[in-house]
């Protein structure tokens, strides 16, 4: 069985993922991934937060939805509040992933 890892950033829509779509149709077994990255909860050098209490809660609520679609397409969603480089190969060794893909959309607070 073939397994591939879609992980998840900046957009959290089934419908939008093109990666979503090559995982499901080239590998048999499809997990999404998405992580609370650490650094996206410090402060910048001017001393506000990066992603307050309403970013937060509003990605909660988009993750919960996505929880949902997924499940009734038999994707698994893993969430964690670590660093995805480090989690990323661990979760490819666990599920023994042949493949991971992920979509990138730069955003204004990417530097």
């Amino acid at each position: 069985m073939k397994t591939a890892i879609v992980w998840l950033r900046n957009d959290l829509r089934f419908q939008d993922q093109e990666s979503f779509y090559k995982a499901c149709n080239d590998f048999d077994r499809v997990v999404a991934y998405y992580t609370f990255e650490p650094k996206e909860f410090l402060n910048t050098q001017w001393g506000f937060q990066k992603s307050g209490a309403y970013r937060i809660n509003f990605i909660l609520e988009t993750l919960a939805a996505l929880k949902i679609e997924l499940l009734q397409k038999n994707i698994t969603l893993i969430v964690e509040n670590k660093t995805a480089s480090e989690r990323i190969p661990y979760w490819v060794n666990t599920i023994n992933a042949v493949s991971y893909t992920h979509l990138t959309l730069p955003t204004n607070r990417e530097v």
